[in-house]
Parts: C-alpha cells; sequence; structure tokens
C-alpha cells in the first residue's frame, strides 16, 4: 500500500479540461520510489478524499517547476499538460 506522506516527493493536482467532465482532477506527482503506481496513488487518495476529489489521471515527472521562492509554477504545469 503507497501512503502519500512516504513514498511521493510531491503531488500537486489541477484540474484537467475533458470534453466530458468539462474539468477533471490530475494529480502530478515526482516520486522517490520506482515502485509506486497509479493505482497505489489513487488508493492512497480514497482514503483520505471524497469520490469527487480523486485524481482521475497520474502523470509522473521528475521534477515540478517552481519559481525562485520555491513556490509551484501552477500555470506552467497547466500549460504542459492541458494537452494529455
Amino acid at each position: 500500500m503507497c501512503r502519500c506522506d512516504e513514498y511521493p516527493l510531491a503531488i500537486k493536482t489541477y484540474l484537467q479540461t475533458t470534453e466530458k467532465w468539462g474539468e477533471t482532477t490530475c494529480a502530478i506527482v515526482v516520486v522517490s520510489d520506482d515502485k509506486v503506481d497509479e493505482e497505489a496513488i489513487i488508493s492512497s487518495c480514497e482514503e483520505k478524499l471524497s469520490r469527487y476529489k480523486l485524481p482521475r489521471k497520474v502523470i509522473f515527472v521528475d521534477t515540478i517547476p517552481r519559481n525562485p521562492s520555491g513556490k509551484i509554477l501552477k500555470r506552467v504545469l497547466r500549460d504542459q499538460f492541458s494537452q494529455l
């Protein structure tokens, strides 16, 4: 079982535009362990989040873009992953 506070180094969720739902939740994850997969992230989230807040897609990346003060650049993530 995956615990989000142990394996992923960082998780950022955002709304991804889709034709069917308009927008759905997507998780962008930086992991420190190769054993973590999409199912493990979603099942861990199921324990902590309401069903409508669960990510429908999990994307694994090496790094999450940040500004010099360390804040996540959400617009860069939206631009980078909006077409997936």
